[in-house]
């Protein structure tokens, strides 16, 4: 019995992606860190040869070993939350101890953080509050009538199934200086005579 043989199929070269880089092996002065990649099955009848680079290398931390970090505290402890009950919000800080030095690296750390709070007690049942009436603002008119405005807004929204605000104005609009502009008799500008030539000044 005759037995046939199949061709190879051409098969290229494949590798695996590139894993993160490791860590630097000095933490300052100068090191290296590396990275590679591993073939995952290789070439064969005339296929897409493997790559050469299996492994690369990079410099790091190459700031003086001489210099001085920026370095800060640690974290206060948070605040009280800005809220009695209901949504609020809390925040706590920390502080530079000291700044770099000439070859240091500075800092890149946040110094305030701000979270979601809830109050402690229970808000109950809370309508809405409208504000009060702002300052009446400037009159558009110094006489003859002009017009001036003041606003209002919600001081508190309703929540726990409060009523909401009754409906009002939350613009108001009033005249103001109604009295009559005074009345000038007015004229033509008119020049007056020349003066008499002055002495030559040469």
């Amino acid at each position: 019995e005759e037995i046939q043989s199949t061709p190879p199929v051409k098969t290229d070269c494949v590798v695996s992606a590139w894993t993160e880089w490791d860590t630097c092996d000095r933490s300052c002065g100068g090191g290296q860190s590396y990275r590679h990649r591993q073939v995952h099955s290789f070439p064969q009848a005339g296929g897409e040869p493997c790559p050469k680079d299996l492994k690369v290398t990079r410099s790091c931390n190459s700031q003086s070993c001489d210099g001085e970090d920026c370095l800060v505290s640690e974290w206060t402890e948070w605040g009280a939350c800005s809220s009695s009950c209901g949504p609020g919000q809390h925040s706590r800080s920390r502080h530079i101890i000291r700044l770099r030095s000439l070859h240091g690296l500075g800092c890149t750390l946040e110094l305030g953080m701000t979270e979601h709070c809830e109050g402690d007690m229970d808000c109950g049942k809370l309508d809405c509050v409208w504000g009060d009436w702002s300052e009446w603002s400037g009159c558009t008119c110094s006489c003859d009538g002009g017009q001036q405005t003041r606003t209002r807004h919600v001081a508190q929204a309703p929540a726990g199934g409060g009523l909401p605000c009754k409906e009002s104005d939350k613009e108001q609009i009033a005249p103001c200086n109604t009295q009559k502009c005074s009345l000038t008799n007015c004229r033509d500008g008119q020049w007056g005579d020349w003066s008499e030539w002055s002495g030559c000044s040469v």
